[in-house]
Order: structure tokens, then sequence, then C-alpha cells
């Protein structure tokens, strides 16, 4: 079994497509964005496969974050 990679915001929100950092952290607050899984100094770092599975089910979902899809995705 292979380590996770670890990105950091800037590649997270390009990967979800969010244009500014408010939003971002309106969606994190709200639960929609996972919380980071590790830290490097002062950044905060997110499970690469992890964004990416949150990214295939959202183009599902057209693009609707809830609170059940994130559940679902770190179970």
């Amino acid at each position: 079994m292979k380590p996770d990679f670890l990105i950091c915001r800037e590649k997270v929100m390009a990967i979800l497509e969010i244009q500014n950092q408010t939003k971002f952290y309106e969606l994190k607050e709200k639960g929609f964005i996972p919380p980071a899984c590790g830290q490097s100094k002062r950044t905060h770092l997110w499970s690469n496969t992890l964004i990416y599975d949150l990214k295939k089910e959202l183009i599902k979902n057209g693009n609707q974050y809830s609170k059940k899809l994130m559940m679902d995705l770190s179970l």
C-alpha cells in the first residue's frame, strides 16, 4: 500500500475550480470540503485521492456540494 500524496490549498482550489479563498473557506467551514489531513510548517495539506474523488462526485452531481457527499467520501 502506497502513502497518499498531500496537496496544498492552491491545488485543491484549482482541482475543485474554486476561484477565491473566501469561497474556499466558506465551503470548508460548512463541511463541504474535508479538513486538512496534514501540515508542513504553516501550510495545510489535503489528501490528493480524496480531493479527486470529491471532484468526480461533484461532476456526477452537477457541482452540488453537500455534507452527505463529503461524509460518504470520507468513510
